[in-house]
Formats: structure tokens, sequence, C-alpha cells
């Protein structure tokens, strides 16, 4: 694989999620603030660690929104951030970066480019584990809030 394609995949599967469950009101702010140029940030500390990548992104390769959900128990803040079309698997379409505003559990999810070429939505917990939870729907930003609460409620 070349180069791009394994920062990009470290950054979208790894450095963010870690980041979020570090810091994640900081990177929540960052985010809400500063959009696109808080990701290509990401990139940046790329091209630092490694002199050989170039990172061929700009600021305004990335969007980035957000809406805030609330149920009984708890209110979320979900970010989303649109990536730049994905070339392969399993890289991403958007990430959701979620923080409970209630109870502070953070969960971050991926719509992932599947082989097939369909979307999943995936997430990435604290330890680093990986669940798939199937097909994307058009209505991602609801679909990542009710795993959100599942898996907090039941965690």
């Amino acid at each position: 694989m070349p180069i791009e394609f394994d920062v990009r995949y470290f950054l979208e599967h790894k450095a963010m999620p870690r980041a979020l469950y570090a810091t994640g009101a900081q990177l929540m702010a960052s985010l809400m603030q500063s959009k696109g140029a808080a990701v290509r940030g990401f990139y940046r500390k790329a091209e630092r660690a490694n002199p050989s990548y170039q990172c061929s992104y700009s600021d305004k390769d990335f969007s980035v929104d957000y809406q805030e959900f609330t149920n009984k128990k708890d209110s979320v803040l979900i970010i989303r951030i649109r990536m730049p079309e994905p070339e392969a698997s399993p890289l991403c379409r958007a990430v959701y970066l979620c923080y409970g505003k209630k109870t502070p559990k953070n969960m971050y999810f991926t719509s992932e480019l599947s082989p097939s070429g369909d979307y999943c939505i995936c997430g990435w917990t604290r330890d680093e584990v990986h669940l798939n939870f199937g097909d994307s729907s058009a209505k991602e930003f609801d679909r990542v809030a009710e795993l959100f609460g599942e898996l907090t409620q039941n965690a």
C-alpha cells in the first residue's frame, strides 16, 4: 500500500479515536472552532513524523458539522468530519466523534468503505476494539446517535 493510504488509515482509525478518548472536550471544541484546519492538523503531525510523507489535502477537503441529540438519560454532541472520497477499503467517507454531555462517555464511529463498495458504520472503542454495525444509511447521524445510546447505556 502507498504511504498515503497508510497515513490516512492510521489517522482515521487510530490517531483520531485516541485523541477523542484522551482529550474529548478539547478536541471537540477545536473541531467546532477550526473545522477543516483542525483535521488538517493531524496530517501536519504525520508529515513531521514522516518526512517522506507529503499530504495532498487542504483544510477545504474536510467539512465539519455537528448535531446534538437528547434523550431521557443523556445528551450527546456528535461531530461529523466528512473526509475526502475514500479510494480503497477500509478508508472512511466520514468519521463521527460523540461526546456525552451528562455521562463522560465518548465514542468514535466511522463510515467505512467496504470491499464490496458499500459503506458500513463501524466503531472504535477506547481499548481500540473495532466494531462493525453493518450497512450505513442515508440517516447516519441518527444511526450513530442510536448506537451511542445503546453502547453507553449498556456499558
